[in-house]
Order: C-alpha cells, then structure tokens, then sequence
C-alpha cells in the first residue's frame, strides 16, 4: 500500500524552464534521453508547451471537454446473461469499487490525455485501516494522478521506477508493484509533434517579427529638388532627415519621396507556415480527422457542431483504449480477489450514452407512469443509466394567486428524480421546458437552453441542479435579476472550458428563456392541483 507522492518537485517550479534556450539540438536530445526510459525532462517540457501554445491548449481543452460527455457502466462479458445471479453479484460488486473511487472521472480523463503524452500512471489508494469496522481495507477509494517527470525505466519495455525527485539522470533501480496502478502507455504521443512544431513555430515568428522590423515601416527616401546649388546641399539633406525622421515636415518644391517596402509582387511566407504549422497539431491531435480544418472556429452552429463531432469521435476512441485499460488494470485485480473461483463474467466500459436506448427507457417509463403502473426504480435505473430516487412526498403550495377550476385526479406519482449522468444527444431546437403533466422538468428545461445556445444537451449536465434551483426560486417567486445573474456566474466557474467561450447575456437569456415560461406554467399547474413540483 505504498503511496508515492504527486506534486511537482520546488527545484523544478524554481529554477528549470525548458522553453529557455530551447534549439533543435537540445529537442532531439529530450527525445533521445526519453527513448532510454529517461523522462523527466522532457515530460516537463510537455507540460510547458501544453500550457505555452494556443493550438495545442486547445486541442487538450476540446478533447477534455468531449470526454466529459461519456459516461461508465459495468456490463455482461459476451455469452453472459445479465439476469444470471453470479453476473448480477459480480456486476453489483463491480459497480460499488468503481463507485468508492472519489476521483474517477478525473483519472479517466487523465488516462486518455496519455495518448498526448505517452503514458500515465494512476496509483491505487486504498482504504486500509481507514476503512471502518467491516470495510474491506483493500477498496480503492482514490486513482491518485502521479505526475509523468517522476516516472524513469530501462528503455521503452523495462520496469516503471518512481522518480520522487525528478531527476534527469536517476537510475532506474525502484520498480514499483504493477498491481497498485492502472497504467497506460502510448509508444506514439502526439505531445512530440506538437513540440516539434512549437520550436518550429517559434522560429518562424522569429524571423516574422524580423522581417517586420525591417520591412513593416517601409524606408524613406526624398530625393531633392533639381538645381540645388552645392553649397546648400547639406541644409536640404538636414531638412530631409528631419522630415523622414518625424514622417512630417516641409521640404522644397520639386522634391520628391519614395518608400521602399523589398517585397513588391512577392507573398508574405510566415502566416503561411504559421497555419501549416498549426494544421500538423490539429491533425495530430484528432488522429488524423480533417474535417475539423475545413470550418472556422466556433460553438454555436454547424461550424461549432463539426468541431465538436470530431473531438466526440475522437474522444470516444479513447475511451475505448482506456476501458482496456481499466479491465486488465482494475476489474481483473479486483474481481479475482472478490471471486477466486470464478470466471470474470462482468467488464467495465467507458463510453458515450446510447442516447435512442436511454430515451427509449425513459418514454416507456413515463408512459407506464401516466397509465397508472408503478416503476420499479432499481431496474429502470440499470436499464437507463440513471441514478434514480424517488420524489418526497409534495407538500401544499402556499399562495395568494385566486384558485381556478380544480384539477383533474392525478394518477400516480412514478417521477423519479434524475441526478446522475445526463444523456449524450443533439439539441432540438425549441425543445419544450415542461413535461407532459404540465411541471417544470430540469431535462427538458436542460434540453431548451442547449438547443438556444447550439450546444450538445449532454454537455450541460454538471448544471442539472443548478437549472432545478432556479425552477423552484420561480416557482416560489424569489427568481430576480440577483439571483439570475449569480447562477449564471456560479454556471460559468462550473464549467470554465465550455462556457468561458459564450457571451454572458447569451447564456443569461437563454436560462431566461427556457426557465421562464417553463417555471411560470410548472407554477401554475402546481397551485391547481396543490403540489409542489419537485426541485
């Protein structure tokens, strides 16, 4: 149960910046050094050049945000009944290790963004004497992120060494226990080609701002007027110098001035390159996927939907290889000591939601609910992928609004409350904001603001609750612009990557929008049949 320590040694923070004095020379020498195990400079330089340039931040950004879109789920091994006891024991243990892990979509994502940087190495925490009378001392409560500098081996196939200081030259003489990690490596990391054309680009900008120096304000030269008498030669070059110095000024009639730019009928090469440049670390980044190159930049819209849809893609790649990983890194070892007799019958999966099979769920659900058929949550939350609880029992709405005709009987209650995780899905457009029984539903209400501001439904999940609270603020009438103004700010700190890129009063009018005619109507339905909709 050795527990290595992951930050990032001081002498490193203090006194190495690796963009300093960078040359091809010394890239080709990290590299070389890295081919022999040794990779803590290097993977120190990664992490400069991920944070340096913009291309490749956005690249890492657009492929975290897209993983953030997946989802797991422990699944039958093919030729397995899912009814089957021993497959639903193994499944439901399964499913409780994974759930202990605090950190684990974090470690997810860290395991894919291996495929940038060559490998990652997540260590096991495991509960131990922490665990409480009962506890099992080996569940894993944390896959703590152990940073790639500390990492050394002997070559590319020799056994993983901790590095706690960091150092360039330690021999790699510590190998840790495989068996408390989960380890990815990635023989191809992107993060070398997007180094390659860091200096590349850094070169280029270099003789830009050079070429800018010398030819961005063009030379000036006056050329005198005809006749002037040798003797007053030297006042009117004075005056000339004068003039070209402060670009303003008199000069003699019959003079005449002429600029130079060196370039007249050629191109401009660094812009050019600069774009090739940025197209290698795009191409590298989303293995390969063109499309993306071929539209502007953007969010909203088809533009912004083609670009999203390649990280999607991308992304969903990489959840499969890091499923692999999980299977023989986690599951195997976990399952082998819960069930010493028996076969692995279950696996983990990490993957984008099957929106058709979850909405189909969900409908058949809401059908059988409105009918008068109770659900059975348990089962319509594995079928669904739903964490599902049941509503607490409504409580009289206290108002002063005159009473309207009575509502009709209400069937009964089979809403569940849905905290966890949000289906994958486009938006639709003018997606309604209340459900069938006439309440405001924090998905649909979800599904109208992503629909305004042209993003993925899926995207806005970590909002759920968010969304569910300003519902029951406009259905208490407490919903102010103070209110408003602070959920979106709150909206905005919670997801800085996708929202940090749209217009404030865009996002502040389309929770407007959806919010209120949905929560003005979930009101009114409310006070007509005496119940509080859920928050």
């Amino acid at each position: 149960m050795n527990q290595l320590a992951s930050s990032s040694p001081l002498w490193r923070l203090i006194n190495l910046n690796p963009l300093i004095g960078l040359s091809a020379p010394r890239l080709v020498s990290h590299f070389h050094y890295g081919e022999r195990g040794q990779y803590a400079d290097l993977q120190w330089l990664y992490r400069f050049i991920e944070k340096r340039d913009a291309v490749v931040r956005a690249v890492k950004r657009r492929l975290s945000n897209a993983l953030t879109g997946l989802d797991w789920s422990i699944k039958p091994m093919p030729g397995y009944d899912e009814n089957d006891p021993d497959v639903k024991k193994q499944s439901k243990e399964l499913k409780e290790a994974y759930d202990k892990v605090s950190n684990l979509r974090k470690a997810l994502t860290f395991l894919a963004l291996a495929d940038l940087r060559g490998f990652a190495h997540l260590e096991k925490i495991y509960a131990g004497e922490n665990a409480g009378t009962g506890a099992d001392p080996w569940d894993v409560t944390e896959l703590r992120i152990v940073p790639q500098w500390h990492w050394v081996r002997d070559g590319l196939y020799g056994d993983w060494c901790y590095n706690e200081e960091a150092l360039q030259w330690l021999s790699p003489d510590n190998p840790v226990n495989p068996e408390h990690f989960v380890i990815r490596d990635v023989d191809d990391p992107a993060d070398e080609i997007f180094t390659i054309c860091f200096l590349r680009k850094n070169t280029n900008e270099k003789d830009w701002d050079g070429f800018l120096e010398t030819y961005g304000i063009p030379p000036i030269f006056i050329e005198g007027p005809p006749n002037v008498p040798k003797e007053k030669e030297g006042e009117y070059q004075s005056m000339a110098e004068k003039v070209v110095s402060d670009t303003r000024g008199y000069i003699p009639n019959g003079a005449k001035v002429h600029t130079l730019t060196g370039r007249e009928g050629a191109t401009n090469p660094f812009s050019d390159r600069l774009k090739y440049l940025d197209e290698m670390i795009v191409i590298a980044g989303t293995s390969g996927k063109l499309t993306v190159l071929n539209e502007a930049t953007g969010i909203g819209g088809s533009q912004g939907k083609v670009h999203q849809d390649t990280f999607n893609e991308v992304a969903a790649a990489q959840a499969a290889q890091v499923s692999e990983i999980m299977q023989e890194h986690f599951d195997r070892v976990f399952l082998q000591r819960k069930f010493p007799n028996q076969q692995p019958m279950v696996y983990f999966e990490f993957a984008p939601v099957d929106e058709e099979d979850t909405q189909a769920h969900v409908d058949n659900a809401q059908k059988l609910g409105q009918a008068g058929y109770d659900i059975d949550l348990e089962q319509l939350g594995e079928k669904s992928g739903y964490k599902l609880s049941r509503r607490a029992a409504p409580a009289p709405a206290q108002n002063s609004l005159p009473q309207k005709e009575a509502a009709p009987a209400q069937q009964p209650d089979t809403a569940a409350k849905v905290t966890a995780p949000q289906p994958a899905g486009k938006p639709v457009a003018d997606a309604p904001a209340t459900s069938s029984s006439g309440e405001a539903d924090p998905q649909l209400v979800q599904n109208a603001i992503a629909a305004d501001l042209g993003v993925q439904a899926r995207w806005l999940a970590p909002l759920n609750q968010l969304f569910s609270d300003l519902i029951a603020k406009a259905n208490d009438g407490t919903l102010d612009d103070a209110a408003l103004a602070a959920a979106v700010k709150q909206a905005q700190s919670s997801m800085p990557e996708l929202l940090g890129e749209l217009n404030v009063a865009e996002l502040q009018g389309a929770i407007e929008k959806a919010i209120g005619p949905a929560a003005v109507k979930g009101a009114t339905d409310a006070i007509r049949a005496k119940v509080q909709p859920a928050a």
